[in-house]
């Protein structure tokens, strides 16, 4: 999915077009191990500028606009924005003002938290029905270190797995039961 919002990106800098892409991540870890990448993979495309809102940025999409006139133009802006969900003004302020992403054809990528994420469509819905995508990215290490704690016990495992190897021998002629009793069959070994 990075690699998707990679090329959306960089179509949207090559064709000059607005795009605005909500980005939730499970940690702040990875949320700045994200920005870090997207960052380094935008430097040959353009400038990626970082705005960390803060409770008084109540009217970012004018803020980004008065950056979009400064920067010079040797390459287009990419603007990462964090801290959206700590500014609830800035929610309202998106949602009467979304029409100036296309009018500048701003390229943004807001980086929030996963409760901000589910809130938007209610607080904004005019600013995230305007967004070109929106994703939310599991943090893969908490999600191996879960999984890692709940391990089934061996002797669990081991019960599984003879019932599974049993299961096989009496459905050898059923392809898809098979293929659902080895999947299980694998789940158990891990």
């Amino acid at each position: 999915k990075v690699k998707e919002v990679l090329d959306m990106l960089k179509r949207a800098i090559t064709h000059h077009k607005p795009c605005l892409i909500i980005i939730a991540t499970e940690t702040p870890s990875l949320c700045e191990r994200l920005i870090t990448y997207f960052q380094k993979q935008l430097e040959q495309d353009a400038h990626c500028e970082m705005l960390n809102l803060t409770p008084e940025d109540t009217e970012f999409l004018h803020t980004l606009i008065q950056r979009e006139n400064q920067i010079p133009k040797e390459k287009p802006s990419v603007y990462l924005v964090t801290g959206i969900e700590r500014t609830p003004e800035t929610l309202n302020h998106s949602n009467l003002y979304r029409n100036l992403i296309e009018s500048y054809a701003l390229r943004i990528i807001v980086w929030t938290d996963e409760a901000t994420y589910k809130f938007l469509p209610f607080e904004a819905p005019d600013f995230f029905s305007y967004r070109t995508d929106s994703i939310f990215f599991n943090d893969e290490q908490l999600v191996q270190t879960k999984i890692a704690e709940t391990r089934s016990t061996p002797t669990k495992a081991a019960q599984d797995i003879a019932y599974y190897l049993q299961l096989l021998k009496q459905k050898k002629k059923e392809p898809k039961t098979m293929a659902a009793i080895q999947a299980a069959l694998a789940n158990a070994y891990y």
